[in-house]
């Protein structure tokens, strides 16, 4: 029987739907600033690596790829200390609303790993969510709408000890990284503008990343300058466009673009924005529509988020973060 052309499947509908997504995602809406006008060509390379939109992918693959109960890591934290003593805005937020997604929508366990100095504005958006961070000696099963939050240790020379110790006792299924910065070719890690990150006080969560893919676990980064993790899989494109690509302000002289891959990379003008529209909102992971139902295990979550909602948050996390510099 012939395939009525109007007949659009669920599956063809979600690619649709992922690629109008994507689109969204990838409008520059930026202050002037030296990497203004480049962000189109980064997410266009990006485009180009895969079959299907990129946020379609993602969404549908952690789906096939994890099943309840799961654990799914999330890295996330690109500030540090001295400018930013408790990290940044972009990402954090995005980190807990993923975890939420996750959990509710797929009952898989989320485990937020970062710095310990970005615990605050964490807890902060997780309690305006309604998640309920772990506390220690407690179990996932020990509370509902529940997410843990781990402190990875600073500086190179310990990466990849912790690395191999937390896929040793977590297992997790998938490793998704919401603006999470990355190392050049050198293992500098650097800031859009092309500043070198003091290693002492950052998390070389390449090493947890490198392993994972070792292993064989589901790698997804989502990144908006091609600094972060997983933008090695637009090495040359990031090294062409960017101001500070290829040579950066520090004595490295070897630029700002990541070094590392990833299984499927997102590229979104803002990270925090395209993991909401991505994972939170996406037609892929189940929902309902709506807003003002309460998380509870009686009733059906929903993961879409309002304008109030995200809001709300990112109003706590600016707060947490300003609260203490």
């Amino acid at each position: 029987m012939k395939k009525n052309k109007f007949d659009i499947s669920k599956e063809e509908m979600a690619i649709i739907v992922g690629e109008n997504v994507d689109r969204l995602c990838a409008v520059e809406i930026r202050p002037r600033m030296a990497a203004s006008g480049v962000f189109p060509a980064l997410y266009d390379a990006t485009r180009k690596k895969y079959a299907y939109p990129l946020t379609y992918l993602a969404a549908s693959e952690i789906i096939k790829k994890t099943k309840e109960k799961d654990h799914v890591f999330i890295l996330t934290g690109a500030g540090c200390p001295p400018k930013y003593p408790t990290g940044e805005s972009d990402g954090p937020p995005g980190a807990v609303a993923l975890a939420r997604a996750l959990y509710l929508g797929l009952k898989l366990n989320p485990i937020i790993i970062t710095e310990e100095r970005n615990f605050e504005p964490i807890y902060g958006i997780a309690n305006e969510m309604g998640m309920n961070p772990l506390l220690p000696g407690q179990s996932f099963s020990s509370r509902v709408n529940s997410l843990l939050v781990l402190d990875f240790p600073c500086g190179k020379e310990r990466a990849k000890d912790a690395s191999f110790k937390l896929l040793q006792k977590y297992q997790p299924s998938a490793i998704i990284a919401v603006e999470r910065i990355g190392a050049n070719k050198k293992g500098v890690c650097h800031s859009m503008k092309g500043l070198e990150v003091d290693a002492n006080n950052f998390a070389y969560l390449d090493s947890l990343v490198e392993l994972a893919r070792e292993k064989n676990i589901f790698t997804v980064s989502v990144g908006d300058n091609g600094n972060e993790l997983g933008c090695g899989i637009i090495f040359d494109t990031v090294q062409r466009v960017q101001p500070w690509g290829k040579v950066c302000q520090c004595p490295c002289q070897s630029g700002i673009a990541s070094s590392s891959e990833v299984d499927i990379l997102i590229m979104a003008t803002v990270s925090l924005r395209s993991v909401i529209m991505a994972f939170c909102d996406s037609k892929e992971i189940p929902s309902t529509v709506g807003e003002g139902m309460p998380i509870s295990p009686s009733t059906q979550p929903v993961l879409t988020h309002t304008s109030s909602i995200f809001s709300s948050i990112l109003s706590v996390c600016i707060n947490s973060i300003s609260s203490s510099r």
